[in-house]
């Protein structure tokens, strides 16, 4: 056994830049299926990414079924966790991913614990993922708008929450360029709009992306899309932004490939990976998403559909 004590380790790993990525994710779990940290935690661990789940819910199954039974945990009970996290100095992450969160109290939670990990890494990147639900209310809308979004290095809002957030309707690509335009001015560099679906007889769903990086550097538009699969299913949302984040990562280790290049193929790997899964559970007709035994799709996705630069 070593015989370097618990406060030595502790200690030494507050020193110097972070040696890998470590994400803290804050979303929500269910016993059975997959949505929230059920998805981001697998998604992000088979592509080699470290993750620390703090879970806002435990349900036994997602709300779509009949019933559901479980506990929502307090904006107190997640700060009281994350105390655990700081008082043992194992609070210093590189990302901060969150998903569906539909109370005032526990937003604001989970902006403080975001605030504390910025304090301690200033180079902390903030993605802020959806569940296609994610604005229930005005009142949760305008925190978001003010308090939320102008904090987020990525955001991954579909078309219904970027309309809401925005407060402009997207029926069109001009409407489409002006919300994400309003996202950027509000501090955000990366926008992924996840659920583009105004052309109602393509047959295709359609990943927009916008990256404006806050160095300056070029920035760029591009859109991926793919065939609309007959079915919904939960967790798609937080399967992708866990992927995104992934393949960023790793992408982001070449320091002479540039920011908007590096988000364009992270997300061309992360949604062939997602409709791979897809695909492999419709064809078996299952109700959650099938990611175990879906797990090459995840690290080694087959490019059938690329992205495509449309403004630059």
């Amino acid at each position: 056994m070593s015989d370097t004590s618990f406060d030595e380790y502790s200690a030494d790993a507050d020193k110097g830049p972070l040696k890998e990525d470590r994400v803290l994710s804050c979303q929500s779990w269910v016993c059975h299926g997959y949505v929230g940290n059920k998805c981001s935690v697998f998604g992000l661990q088979t592509l080699g990414v470290e993750v620390d789940p703090i879970l806002t819910v435990q349900f036994s199954n997602h709300t779509g079924y009949p019933s559901f039974k479980g506990q929502v945990l307090s904006g107190d009970q997640l700060k009281d966790i994350f105390q655990g996290l700081v008082a043992n100095h194992l609070h210093r992450y590189s990302h901060l991913l969150t998903g569906y969160i539909n109370s005032p109290t526990t937003l604001r939670a989970i902006m403080d614990i975001y605030h504390t990990l910025k304090k301690e890494n200033p180079q902390l990147q903030y993605l802020m993922g959806d569940e296609g639900k994610m604005y229930v209310t005005e009142e949760l809308a305008g925190i978001y708008r003010t308090e939320v979004v102008p904090h987020a290095d990525y955001l991954f809002p579909n078309q219904m929450e970027a309309e809401i957030v925005t407060e402009t309707k997207i029926d069109s690509d001009e409407s489409l360029l002006k919300a994400s335009e309003k996202i950027h001015d509000m501090g955000v560099p990366n926008v992924l709009i996840t659920s583009t679906s105004y052309r109602k007889s393509s047959g295709e769903i359609e990943l927009f992306c916008s990256c404006r990086p806050r160095d300056g550097s070029q920035g760029g538009i591009f859109r991926i899309r793919v065939p609309k699969f007959d079915r919904y299913f939960t967790g798609t949302g937080d399967l992708l932004a866990s992927l995104v984040l992934a393949w960023v990562s790793t992408l982001s280790k070449d320091k002479d490939m540039p920011q908007r290049q590096v988000l364009f193929s992270a997300c061309e790997r992360a949604v062939n990976g997602l409709y791979g899964v897809l695909e492999e559970t419709m064809k078996g007709k299952h109700k959650e998403l099938r990611l175990i035994q879906n797990r090459k799709h995840i690290e080694s996705p087959e490019l059938k559909f690329r992205a495509q630069w449309f403004h630059q």
